[in-house]
């Protein structure tokens, strides 16, 4: 299989002289993999998901489908990825919940009907169509972390970065979130706390633990106790 997404010696750190938050991370992903990232707070997954869209300045090499991440291919590799925050307001632009969803589907170079389509068969697939003419600050957390999770999803991208997505979902949206994931081909790096999410959906894990990766394998109960 050709690889989706690799770090090659990567390390971030948040301001000069400080601490590194992540250290030599040297992983590979392929495509259509599901892999839990998982660790403790602050053991730097959400900082690896960030570096990897450059949302956060990092060292060491960054390859999304075969492109280095760079100043000038920024845009490229961002076009490859379906990124969700762990806040999901921090994803929200639009006061309709279907103009939100739909916005990636139409800077993608769908039509409007198009992308409205694409963004209701998504809202669909997460139990949320429901939702598409309601106001955005009407909504519960749960509520707007699907649908910033839907645009996200709305472009069916290669790679999809996914910071906690479980979180704050009752157990029948977790299992119906878990389904839906498993039947998606592209890329999943999901970065969770949640070790029964983690083990319906992904197929192996990699451990961080203060920056650094510490354990990978395919048994979340290996390494529960280290971060539970």
């Amino acid at each position: 299989m050709s690889i989706a997404l690799e770090y090659q010696d990567v390390s971030v750190s948040y301001a000069e002289g400080t601490n590194k938050v992540l250290r030599s991370i040297t992983l590979s992903f392929e495509q259509g993999e599901r892999v839990a990232l998982v660790g403790l707070n602050g053991s730097g997954k959400t900082s690896l998901l960030l570096a990897t869209v450059g949302l956060v300045l990092s060292e060491g090499s960054i390859i999304v489908g075969g492109t280095r991440l760079e100043r000038k291919t920024l845009a490229k590799v961002r076009a490859q990825v379906g990124f969700l925050f762990s806040v999901p307001e921090d994803q929200l632009l639009f006061p309709n919940v279907l103009d939100d969803v739909a916005h990636g589907a139409i800077r993608s170079g769908l039509t409007h009907d198009s992308a409205r389509k694409a963004a209701l068969a998504v809202m669909s697939e997460l139990g949320v169509e429901s939702l598409a003419h309601a106001p955005l600050h009407s909504l519960s957390h749960g509520q707007k972390q699907r649908i910033a999770l839907a645009g996200a999803l709305v472009t069916n991208p290669p790679l999809l970065l996914l910071d906690e997505p479980s979180a704050a979902l009752d157990p029948p949206a977790k299992r119906k979130l878990a389904q839906y994931l498993t039947t998606l081909t592209s890329t999943l790096v999901i970065a969770t706390h949640d070790l029964e999410f983690a083990e319906r959906v992904c197929q192996r894990y990699v451990l961080l633990d203060e920056g650094q990766v510490v354990r990978q394998g395919s048994d979340l109960a290996e390494v529960s106790e280290k971060w539970t």
